[in-house]
């Protein structure tokens, strides 16, 4: 069959790449990753920051745009990684959709929704304490993994 010959044959299955499937070591999913390391780098900095100087920060409204912003580049960054490739045992790269979605499922998938998830949001929602939602803000740390 040729789904058969697909993982025989490498070339063949490089072929046979949805367009929306990124390649792992391509240059579009290294930009995607370049701007989420640095999101992450930022959140490594600001969320201690906020919190040790905290009655200093908690006026300045420009940084709920930020967090704001890497809250919804969170969320698009886990949307990119169930259309990325990977390598598998037999050191080929897979490109079929459903594969790649499953590996990312079985794998990263939980972690990224734990650190993506607006706990923050959700207990602003809620009418909880300014500094406890800064404080759920720390989930992001997940993200250093990466």
């Amino acid at each position: 069959s040729a789904r058969g010959a697909n993982r025989a044959n490498p070339a063949a299955s490089a072929e046979q790449k949805p367009w929306y499937i990124l390649r792992h070591e391509g240059t579009a999913y290294a930009n995607v990753r370049r701007v989420f390391l640095l999101l992450v780098f930022w959140d490594l900095l600001f969320i201690p920051i906020n919190l040790a100087f905290f009655e200093l920060v908690e006026h300045i409204e420009d940084f709920e745009w930020v967090i704001l912003a890497c809250d919804v580049y969170y969320a698009i960054h886990i949307l990119v990684r169930m259309h990325v490739s990977y390598v598998n045992e037999d050191s080929v790269e897979v490109f079929e959709p459903r594969r790649v979605r499953m590996r990312y499922l079985q794998t990263d998938f939980v972690l990224d929704v734990l650190a993506m998830w607006p706990h923050n949001h959700l207990a602003r929602t809620l009418h909880a304490d300014h500094f406890v939602v800064e404080l759920l803000r720390l989930a992001r740390m997940i993200n250093v993994r990466h």
